[in-house]
């Protein structure tokens, strides 16, 4: 059988636009071609459209919108689920608009169809008081005080985890017990935030106790 317009399209938006040094990270092509996959499936189940034989003509605004309510009425996603969902299917539409102009406004139609709402419950956090309990209870000696400055990073830079672990000295810039924090966070982002005083004085008399140099992790470990 030969290639259809979509098949070329999909096959380039793959191979070629998400293989070309963009910064995506590890888990935007696995997401990107699950979410392929079930549309593919879906048009295949609910309208006869063999993946192999799909056209340009049969990637609509409509099916598009048919497939968000499957996900979310028979397959029971959650809104942040399906809105994964299409976000690759949008980023296909921006692909391709550069390759079939002609399909523009098709592809317009598509890559303004509105993101589900999604349901945002209360940020939870921590008083000043609890933070206070839970550096009590890091104990002394070398140990504890590794807990504590981890505890005093994430609380002060409001930092992830995964994010605190890759800390290298060199991200710090700490001058008389003041300074700033830079962190890369997800997808690759970058932020700079200035730590409490104290902690940023903490900081810096750790690095002197532990002898670390500029390119040393802040935290001994399996860093990645």
């Amino acid at each position: 059988m030969a290639r259809t317009d979509f098949a070329i399209l999909l096959e380039g938006f793959f191979l070629q636009w998400m293989g070309a040094g963009r910064r995506l990270s590890k888990q935007t092509i696995p997401s990107y071609r699950d979410a392929f996959s079930l549309f593919l499936r879906w048009m295949r189940d609910s309208n006869g459209v063999d993946a192999a034989g799909m056209t340009m003509d049969e990637f609509s605004s409509d099916r598009v919108e048919a497939f968000m309510l499957h996900l979310t009425e028979v397959r029971g996603n959650s809104a942040s689920t399906a809105n994964c969902r299409l976000s690759a299917l949008k980023a296909f539409c921006g692909y391709a608009s550069y390759r079939a102009p002609d399909r523009i406004a098709q592809l317009k139609r598509i890559k303004d169809i509105p993101r589900r709402t999604e349901k945002r419950g209360e940020v939870a956090y921590l008083t000043r008081e609890e933070y206070g309990w839970l550096c009590d209870a890091c104990g002394g000696g070398d140990r504890g005080a590794v807990d504590h400055l981890m505890i005093a990073l994430l609380f002060s830079t409001r930092a992830r985890i995964s994010e605190l672990v890759r800390l290298k000295v060199r991200d710090f810039s700490l001058s008389a017990g003041k300074g700033q924090v830079r962190i890369f966070g997800k997808g690759r982002k970058e932020r700079t935030l200035p730590p409490w005083p104290e902690i940023a004085r903490e900081v810096e008399r750790y690095v002197s106790a532990k002898c670390l140099g500029a390119d040393d992790y802040l935290f001994e470990g399996r860093n990645v």
